[in-house]
């Protein structure tokens, strides 16, 4: 922890806004609960993420939680894939942060280097929940013929990815 203490409390703040907006990030993407559907009375409401979807009724899960049907929008493998990449890149940045904090304080370009993946990370991600936020109205009866639906709306899943987003950003900024 040598190089992380020494550094200053703006930096080490930065660093922390990036660590815990990455930790947003793997909460977001890997959970069912990007859109939901709006039930009416007593109806079914479904809650689909990246991966998977579930049904419940008054807020208790009815059915497990299974996979997307497979003919999907085109758009949601788009999504994913800048995910997936934005995900690899906080991976790499967490642990360029890692290596910083066990070194040093002479090696200042670690903490630069991370920094650079938090941003590069953020960009992706944003990018994906861009694709995916303009697009999600495009969700049609042909895509999940199951799915009787009033109307989708976003859900917390996607607000914890953009909370993500944020911290990563905001961690770039301060240090």
């Amino acid at each position: 922890m040598m190089g992380f203490l020494q550094t200053s409390t703006r930096t080490r703040i930065g660093i922390g806004l990036c660590v815990f907006g990455w930790i947003f990030n793997v909460i977001g993407f890997s959970t069912p609960g990007w859109l939901m559907t709006t039930p009416t009375n007593g109806s079914t409401a479904y809650i689909l993420g990246l991966f998977h979807a579930c049904q419940y009724r008054s807020l208790v899960l009815i059915s497990h939680c299974g996979a997307l049907p497979d003919k999907k929008p085109s758009w949601w493998a788009t999504t994913k894939q800048l995910h997936i990449v934005g995900m690899l890149l906080g991976v790499a940045c967490v642990a360029v942060l890692f290596g910083y904090a066990l070194v040093k304080n002479d090696k200042k370009w670690l903490t630069k280097v991370g920094l650079v993946l938090a941003l590069a990370s953020a960009t992706f991600i944003a990018a994906g929940a861009t694709v995916f936020g303009v697009s999600s109205n495009e969700i049609t009866d042909d895509y999940f013929e199951e799915i009787e639906r009033t109307q989708f709306t976003i859900s917390w899943s996607y607000t914890t990815l953009l909370i993500g987003v944020i911290q990563m950003l905001m961690g770039v900024l301060m240090a």
